[in-house]
């Protein structure tokens, strides 16, 4: 009998960087009889690791595939093993990374918009604190590398997620602008984030940052009147006014902030303006 002809493939493969912040890709030439193979050897190479100097091996320790499908509709039904589970993270971060390594390689390909993830052939609500009961889509900002040579450098989105009590980290890249303080861009990335796997931005649709000042270590920002529009509720209030804090905080020389809405501390009925804000590790999922 004569065997089926195999076609050479480019798989890109995501790995995590040396800390565990950022995916970095790597692309891979394989050849393979039918195109049906590539997600299972996608999931099996992120398993096995990788060996390239500066990137980590990431999936759990004894995780088996058992089983894999993708339906007509794009989504990819992925079963693991438990030691996906039983070995799993201990932190946000690393649970980021573990999953969007998966995510992001299968969805490079395009029959896969969307994984399903299954633990030992069950629907899990939750990995560590992600939710991880629908499919989840890739998250490009989970490879939104650092590049000092573009005059870039590490911040974080502070967003909110899969609870009311803590707000969700979202590693980023912020490019240093002529005439824009890293402080404003930092917060214009926080406002107009992407809404993804059910992480979206806290701060009210339509808000601006109409003055920023850093003075020391303080910084001092004042929004348009669209940031009042979370006034009212607790959660939302509340979750906006940390995760300005929580973002601004996470550049370097940053340890204070204050908040004023057209130049006035008023306009909010549970989080009270008129004071300096230094952001608290009670505000975050628990290292």
């Amino acid at each position: 009998d004569v065997g089926m002809a195999e076609s050479e493939t480019t798989v890109r493969l995501y790995y995590p960087d040396s800390n565990g912040q950022f995916l970095r890709a790597v692309d891979r030439e394989e050849s393979f009889v039918d195109a049906d193979q590539i997600p299972h050897y996608i999931v099996t190479q992120l398993i096995e690791g990788t060996t390239e100097e500066n990137l980590l091996s990431i999936i759990p320790e004894g995780t088996e595939i058992l089983g894999l499908s993708v339906s007509a509709d794009g989504v990819c039904h992925l079963n693991l093993s438990l030691e996906f589970s039983a070995n799993g993270p201990h932190t946000e971060q690393m649970e980021r990374m573990i999953i969007f390594s998966i995510v992001n390689s299968l969805t490079e390909l395009d029959q896969i918009q969307s994984v399903q993830l299954l633990i030992n052939s069950k629907v899990q609500t939750h990995y560590l604190y992600q939710n991880i009961g629908q499919p989840l889509k890739a998250d490009e900002s989970a490879s939104d590398m650092v590049r000092p040579a573009l005059n870039e450098q590490y911040a974080t989105l502070y967003v909110r997620g899969w609870s009311d009590e803590f707000l969700v980290a979202v590693p980023t890249s912020v490019r240093e602008e002529a005439g824009v303080p890293n402080e404003e861009s930092v917060l214009h990335q926080l406002i107009h984030y992407t809404n993804v796997n059910g992480l979206k931005s806290p701060i009210p649709k339509g808000t601006l940052v109409q003055n920023i000042v850093q003075n020391g270590s303080k910084v001092m920002v004042d929004f348009n009147g669209n940031f009042l529009d979370c006034a009212g509720n607790r959660v939302g209030e509340t979750m906006a006014v940390r995760a300005v804090i929580a973002t601004l905080s996470s550049l370097e020389n940053v340890e204070e902030v204050s908040i004023t809405v057209n130049n006035t501390s008023t306009g909010l009925q549970y989080m009270d303006l008129n004071q300096v804000f230094s952001a608290d590790d009670s505000w975050f999922f628990p290292e």
